[in-house]
């Protein structure tokens, strides 16, 4: 009884659709759908115009994945939805980079090749030196534990070099 009444609660749940017309439903299919645009937008992803310096790019491409992970974007979307978030000059470096490759191309690559991409623009190999350095010598300033916590965590995840493995990453926190 136990059994029938569950299986008919879920099928009052997923509405039923899969009615085989034989009186009995349907096996059980996965209800999942892909990811429309609008799916997508409803997240309100950030936007990126490269005035954010690296750490804004590590920011957004954070949040850019936790958008793909809430609306559940499939894989190969994630490149088209996240370069619909790129403005000013920086939409202008990707739609240069779409002439060049050829708009099939540059949609069909990966997310992490575009992170990649990305990381290489907009963050100089100069800047990223400097933010090792301050890393380097990063102390915390009074008892703003937080503060200090927040810095290091930013600046961990654009140099990883510096705090791999998690030991290390432990030792230069303290």
């Amino acid at each position: 009884g136990i059994a029938t009444a569950l299986a008919a609660y879920e099928a009052a749940r997923i509405g039923n659709t899969g009615n085989s017309g034989s009186g009995t439903p349907a096996t059980h299919q996965s209800n999942t759908r892909h990811c429309s645009y609008m799916d997508f937008m409803s997240c309100k992803p950030r936007t990126f115009y490269d005035t954010e310096g690296a750490v804004g790019l590590s920011r957004w491409m954070e949040t850019t994945e936790a958008v793909f992970h809430i609306s559940a974007c499939p894989d190969d979307c994630r490149v088209k939805y996240a370069t619909c978030m790129l403005m000013d000059s920086a939409l202008t470096w990707w739609n240069n980079h779409v002439k060049s490759m050829g708009i099939v191309e540059a949609y069909a690559m990966g997310w992490e090749s575009l992170k990649q991409l990305m990381t290489k623009e907009y963050c100089p190999r100069q800047e990223i030196q400097a933010l090792e350095q301050e890393l380097w010598n990063l102390v915390m300033k009074g008892s703003e534990v937080a503060a200090y916590t927040s810095r290091f965590n930013d600046l961990a995840n654009l140099c990883p070099g510096m705090v791999t493995p998690e030991d290390r990453k432990i030792e230069r926190y303290i």
